[in-house]
């Protein structure tokens, strides 16, 4: 558990890390480019309330895992993205998945050690 929550923290943070490059080579502005990340992050935020919310209420372990599909989704968008319309696609699904996991962590690991 703990290392694929690393995992999921490492890949993440460098999708965050280059989203902006990667909007700008597709010769759209830089100030385009910095708002989609900006939006990025915020869904993100709104999100991670969301699945602690719903992992409060469901099992943990399967919500993790619909975040994980949504952030596995928002990549492959990005790596085929070329017109502005698949960027925004990205930044929706990504942003989805995307800092849930900050708030999942202690909920899994909550309910895996809580029957112990």
């Amino acid at each position: 558990m703990g290392i694929s929550f690393a995992i999921t923290f490492i890949g993440s943070s460098a999708v965050i890390t280059h989203e902006v490059s990667f909007i700008t080579d597709m010769k759209v502005s830089d100030t385009i480019a910095a708002s989609a990340r900006g939006i990025t992050i915020g869904i993100g935020a709104i999100s991670a309330l969301a699945a602690g919310w719903l992992a409060d209420r469901l099992i943990s372990r399967y919500v993790t895992i619909i975040f994980l599909f949504l952030v596995i989704a928002g990549m492959l968008i990005l790596v085929q993205a070329d017109t502005m319309s698949e960027i925004w696609l990205f930044v929706v699904i990504y942003g989805l998945g995307n800092g849930v996991f900050g708030t999942l962590l202690p909920v899994v690991t909550r309910d895996i050690f809580w029957y112990c």
